[in-house]
Protein backbone atom coordinates (compact mmCIF):
# COMPACT_ATOMS: atom_id res chain seq x y z
CA UNK A 1 0.00 0.00 0.00
CA UNK A 2 3.32 2.05 0.32
CA UNK A 3 4.75 1.45 -2.74
CA UNK A 4 2.53 3.33 -5.19
CA UNK A 5 3.37 3.35 -8.57
CA UNK A 6 6.64 4.25 -8.69
CA UNK A 7 7.92 0.69 -8.03
CA UNK A 8 8.92 0.81 -4.81
CA UNK A 9 9.37 -1.94 -2.27
CA UNK A 10 9.11 -2.23 1.01
CA UNK A 11 10.60 -4.12 3.89
CA UNK A 12 10.34 -4.30 7.31
CA UNK A 13 13.41 -3.58 9.61
CA UNK A 14 14.56 -5.91 12.18
CA UNK A 15 11.28 -8.05 11.97
CA UNK A 16 12.52 -10.09 15.12
CA UNK A 17 12.48 -7.61 17.08
CA UNK A 18 9.28 -5.92 16.79
CA UNK A 19 7.83 -9.44 16.09
CA UNK A 20 8.87 -9.81 19.82
CA UNK A 21 6.90 -6.42 20.51
CA UNK A 22 3.83 -7.27 18.68
CA UNK A 23 3.79 -10.67 20.61
CA UNK A 24 4.16 -8.96 24.54
CA UNK A 25 1.02 -6.67 23.31
CA UNK A 26 -0.88 -9.40 21.94
CA UNK A 27 -1.19 -8.64 17.70
CA UNK A 28 -1.89 -10.87 16.19
CA UNK A 29 0.64 -11.34 12.44
CA UNK A 30 -2.21 -12.34 10.27
CA UNK A 31 -4.30 -9.45 11.26
CA UNK A 32 -1.59 -6.98 11.50
CA UNK A 33 -0.67 -7.61 8.05
CA UNK A 34 -4.38 -7.31 6.80
CA UNK A 35 -4.22 -3.91 7.95
CA UNK A 36 -1.45 -2.95 6.41
CA UNK A 37 -1.73 -3.97 2.89
CA UNK A 38 -3.41 -2.93 0.25
CA UNK A 39 -7.15 -3.62 0.50
CA UNK A 40 -8.43 -6.37 -1.78
CA UNK A 41 -10.14 -4.70 -5.00
CA UNK A 42 -7.90 -1.47 -4.96
CA UNK A 43 -5.21 -0.11 -7.03
CA UNK A 44 -4.53 2.48 -4.89
CA UNK A 45 -3.96 3.14 -0.72
CA UNK A 46 -6.57 4.62 0.83
CA UNK A 47 -4.62 5.01 4.20
CA UNK A 48 -5.72 8.30 5.95
CA UNK A 49 -3.81 11.65 6.31
CA UNK A 50 -3.29 13.34 9.65
CA UNK A 51 -2.16 16.44 10.37
CA UNK A 52 1.08 17.30 12.62
CA UNK A 53 0.93 19.22 15.65
CA UNK A 54 4.43 18.58 16.68
CA UNK A 55 7.54 20.23 16.12
CA UNK A 56 8.36 16.84 14.44
CA UNK A 57 6.90 17.98 11.01
CA UNK A 58 6.66 14.32 10.15
CA UNK A 59 3.69 12.46 8.26
CA UNK A 60 1.13 11.39 9.55
CA UNK A 61 -0.84 8.08 8.08
CA UNK A 62 -4.13 6.27 9.50
CA UNK A 63 -4.80 2.63 8.41
CA UNK A 64 -8.25 1.38 6.59
CA UNK A 65 -9.12 -0.19 10.11
CA UNK A 66 -7.97 2.91 11.98
CA UNK A 67 -5.95 0.51 14.41
CA UNK A 68 -2.54 1.55 13.55
CA UNK A 69 -0.93 5.08 12.59
CA UNK A 70 2.32 5.15 10.58
CA UNK A 71 4.52 8.22 11.14
CA UNK A 72 7.54 9.15 8.85
CA UNK A 73 10.89 8.80 11.18
CA UNK A 74 14.77 10.13 10.21
CA UNK A 75 17.13 8.18 10.47
CA UNK A 76 18.48 9.20 13.36
CA UNK A 77 15.43 7.84 15.33
CA UNK A 78 15.38 4.89 13.53
CA UNK A 79 18.81 3.90 14.63
CA UNK A 80 17.72 5.04 18.42
CA UNK A 81 15.20 2.82 18.02
CA UNK A 82 16.89 -0.06 16.47
CA UNK A 83 19.28 -0.03 19.35
CA UNK A 84 16.77 -0.11 21.90
CA UNK A 85 13.86 -2.42 20.66
CA UNK A 86 15.25 -6.09 22.52
CA UNK A 87 15.07 -3.70 26.06
CA UNK A 88 11.60 -2.48 25.12
CA UNK A 89 10.15 -5.22 23.86
CA UNK A 90 11.27 -7.19 27.64
CA UNK A 91 9.69 -4.12 29.03
CA UNK A 92 6.43 -4.86 27.50
CA UNK A 93 6.56 -8.76 28.34
CA UNK A 94 7.81 -8.06 32.18
CA UNK A 95 4.36 -5.25 32.23
CA UNK A 96 2.43 -6.70 34.10
CA UNK A 97 -0.13 -3.74 34.92
CA UNK A 98 0.92 -2.28 31.32
CA UNK A 99 2.50 0.46 30.00
CA UNK A 100 1.89 3.77 29.17
CA UNK A 101 4.75 3.94 26.48
CA UNK A 102 3.41 4.01 23.04
CA UNK A 103 3.47 0.45 21.10
CA UNK A 104 5.93 0.89 18.60
CA UNK A 105 4.87 -2.29 16.50
CA UNK A 106 6.70 -2.21 13.37
CA UNK A 107 9.04 -0.64 11.49
CA UNK A 108 8.79 -0.33 7.40
CA UNK A 109 11.82 0.79 5.07
CA UNK A 110 10.06 1.98 1.34
CA UNK A 111 12.69 1.91 -1.40
CA UNK A 112 12.07 4.11 -4.37
CA UNK A 113 14.05 4.45 -7.38
CA UNK A 114 16.25 7.70 -7.09
CA UNK A 115 14.89 8.31 -3.89
CA UNK A 116 16.65 8.26 -0.50
CA UNK A 117 15.40 5.28 1.70
CA UNK A 118 11.82 6.42 3.67
CA UNK A 119 11.08 5.20 6.81
CA UNK A 120 8.05 4.43 8.46
CA UNK A 121 7.42 3.50 12.44
CA UNK A 122 3.83 1.73 13.08
CA UNK A 123 2.25 2.51 16.13
CA UNK A 124 -0.82 1.39 17.49
CA UNK A 125 -3.74 4.34 17.42
CA UNK A 126 -4.71 5.16 21.01
CA UNK A 127 -7.76 6.77 19.40
CA UNK A 128 -9.01 3.73 18.17
CA UNK A 129 -12.18 2.95 20.30
CA UNK A 130 -16.05 3.49 19.94
CA UNK A 131 -15.69 6.34 22.64
CA UNK A 132 -16.18 10.07 21.12
CA UNK A 133 -12.78 11.78 21.83
CA UNK A 134 -13.86 15.43 23.28
CA UNK A 135 -10.43 16.64 24.22
CA UNK A 136 -6.87 15.31 23.82
CA UNK A 137 -4.00 16.60 25.46
CA UNK A 138 0.02 16.56 24.77
CA UNK A 139 1.26 16.23 28.57
CA UNK A 140 4.98 16.31 28.90
CA UNK A 141 4.96 18.08 32.30
CA UNK A 142 6.63 21.23 31.50
CA UNK A 143 4.80 24.79 31.22
CA UNK A 144 7.41 26.33 28.85
CA UNK A 145 5.97 27.15 25.85
CA UNK A 146 3.40 24.39 26.28
CA UNK A 147 0.23 26.35 25.33
CA UNK A 148 -1.39 25.29 22.12
CA UNK A 149 -1.67 27.83 19.66
CA UNK A 150 -4.77 29.77 18.80
CA UNK A 151 -4.68 28.32 15.16
CA UNK A 152 -4.70 24.61 16.92
CA UNK A 153 -7.14 25.49 19.61
CA UNK A 154 -9.98 26.55 16.68
CA UNK A 155 -9.61 22.83 15.50
CA UNK A 156 -12.10 22.59 18.39
CA UNK A 157 -12.47 18.63 19.54
CA UNK A 158 -10.03 17.71 17.30
CA UNK A 159 -7.42 20.31 18.56
CA UNK A 160 -3.85 19.18 20.60
CA UNK A 161 -3.74 21.10 24.13
CA UNK A 162 -0.50 21.18 26.01
CA UNK A 163 0.30 21.72 29.55
CA UNK A 164 -0.72 25.26 30.29
CA UNK A 165 -4.01 24.35 28.92
CA UNK A 166 -4.49 21.74 31.25
CA UNK A 167 -4.28 23.82 33.96
CA UNK A 168 -5.94 26.54 32.62
CA UNK A 169 -9.12 24.25 32.30
CA UNK A 170 -8.58 23.30 36.08
CA UNK A 171 -8.37 19.36 34.86
CA UNK A 172 -6.57 16.94 37.30
CA UNK A 173 -6.39 13.48 38.40
CA UNK A 174 -7.31 12.85 41.89
CA UNK A 175 -8.99 10.09 44.09
CA UNK A 176 -9.66 6.90 42.36
CA UNK A 177 -10.32 8.34 39.24
CA UNK A 178 -9.82 11.19 36.42
CA UNK A 179 -11.58 14.08 37.53
CA UNK A 180 -12.24 17.06 35.60
CA UNK A 181 -13.29 20.31 36.79
CA UNK A 182 -13.90 23.94 35.28
CA UNK A 183 -16.09 25.09 32.79
CA UNK A 184 -13.44 24.89 30.06
CA UNK A 185 -15.30 23.64 26.91
CA UNK A 186 -11.98 22.22 25.59
CA UNK A 187 -11.70 20.43 28.66
CA UNK A 188 -15.20 19.63 29.47
CA UNK A 189 -19.21 20.41 27.97
CA UNK A 190 -21.66 20.95 30.49
CA UNK A 191 -22.76 17.66 30.68
CA UNK A 192 -25.44 15.23 33.04
CA UNK A 193 -23.78 14.05 36.70
CA UNK A 194 -23.99 10.69 35.27
CA UNK A 195 -22.26 11.27 31.80
CA UNK A 196 -19.74 13.51 33.70
CA UNK A 197 -19.08 10.30 35.60
CA UNK A 198 -18.79 7.86 32.67
CA UNK A 199 -16.22 10.36 30.72
CA UNK A 200 -14.32 10.47 34.29
CA UNK A 201 -13.97 6.76 34.51
CA UNK A 202 -13.30 6.58 30.57
CA UNK A 203 -10.23 8.32 31.42
CA UNK A 204 -8.32 5.56 33.27
CA UNK A 205 -9.89 2.89 34.90
CA UNK A 206 -7.07 2.77 37.22
CA UNK A 207 -6.05 4.19 40.29
CA UNK A 208 -3.97 7.05 41.11
CA UNK A 209 -1.43 5.09 42.87
CA UNK A 210 -1.59 2.38 39.55
CA UNK A 211 -1.38 5.67 37.45
CA UNK A 212 1.89 6.82 39.52
CA UNK A 213 3.00 3.38 39.04
CA UNK A 214 3.22 3.33 35.45
CA UNK A 215 4.66 6.52 34.89
CA UNK A 216 7.21 5.92 37.46
CA UNK A 217 7.97 2.53 35.66
CA UNK A 218 7.98 3.92 32.13
CA UNK A 219 10.57 6.75 33.71
CA UNK A 220 12.61 4.19 34.66
CA UNK A 221 12.76 2.44 31.49
CA UNK A 222 13.59 6.11 29.82
CA UNK A 223 16.49 6.94 32.13
CA UNK A 224 17.77 3.17 31.50
CA UNK A 225 18.00 4.22 27.82
CA UNK A 226 19.16 7.50 28.43
CA UNK A 227 16.17 8.92 26.88
CA UNK A 228 14.21 11.98 27.22
CA UNK A 229 12.37 14.64 25.76
CA UNK A 230 12.66 18.31 24.08
CA UNK A 231 10.20 19.43 26.60
CA UNK A 232 12.59 20.12 29.81
CA UNK A 233 11.80 21.92 32.80
CA UNK A 234 13.00 25.18 33.61
CA UNK A 235 15.10 25.36 36.80
CA UNK A 236 15.43 28.91 37.86
CA UNK A 237 19.80 29.95 39.36
CA UNK A 238 20.36 29.26 42.54
CA UNK A 239 21.24 32.24 44.45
Amino acid sequence: ALAGHEGGAVTAVDAPGFGRVRRALGIHETGFAASLRLQDGLTESNYFGMPSAGKSCAYFFLSPSQQFVLKTTPAHEVKTLLGLIFGYARHLEQSEMGSLLPRYCALLRLDRPGHAPLHFLVMTNAFAASNAIHARYDLKGSTAGRTASAAERAKGTHATLKDNDWVAARCRLAGSSAQVEGTDPACMKAVSQQERAARMASVTGRTRDELTALIRRAVAFLCSCRLNDYSAPHRPPTR
